[in-house]
């Protein structure tokens, strides 16, 4: 899992090149990025799978006990999980979760219908992607200088600038 903060600049809005300098040029960031690049690219392919028809039941079922239902006939059944089946087909599962969850957070009684839920899938999905996307390039760049590392190198810089003989430029008479 994510720290809170990691989780906020691999997710911040804007562009990604400012977000991965941002934690590309922190240690303990970088380093929680290379541990955690293994789960973030799970999540973004778990995040990209299509739904089976029986991930897109079993999801959209536990939110039927959450909202008023008319009675149905098996055939009425039937019809309805064939629209959301069909509305549906393609769309991942976590996004499907997250736009019944997002649903469920409005002052709307009813439950959505397929049409709606697609829409919303729509605006829920993208964060793994951008995450797995951002954490990758991270990754590919060297890891930043620590602070002990900084202070070393200018150290070093200092002890060879005071080993070398400065001249002043020869000035004519």
């Amino acid at each position: 899992m994510l720290s809170p903060g990691l989780k906020a600049r691999l997710l911040a809005a804007g562009s990604s090149d400012s977000a991965i300098d941002d934690v590309a040029s922190d240690p303990q960031l970088y380093a929680e990025v290379r541990a955690a690049l293994p789960s973030i690219l799970a999540a973004r392919d778990a995040a990209v799978t299509p739904a089976t028809p029986e991930q897109i039941m079993a999801t959209v079922g536990r939110f039927i006990p959450r909202y008023p239902q008319q009675d149905r006939g098996e055939g009425e059944w039937e019809v309805f999980w064939e629209g959301f089946l069909e509305v549906l087909e393609g769309q991942p599962a976590l996004s499907i979760e997250r736009a019944l969850k997002a649903w469920a957070k409005t002052p709307e009684r009813f439950m959505p219908n397929p049409g709606q839920l697609l829409e919303l899938c729509r605006q829920v999905e993208g964060r793994e992607v951008i995450a797995a996307y951002r954490a990758q390039k991270i990754v590919e760049r060297p890891p930043p200088l620590s602070e002990e590392q900084k202070a070393a190198r200018r150290a070093d810089v200092k002890e060879l600038l005071a080993s070398m003989e400065w001249k002043k430029p020869h000035t004519p008479p």
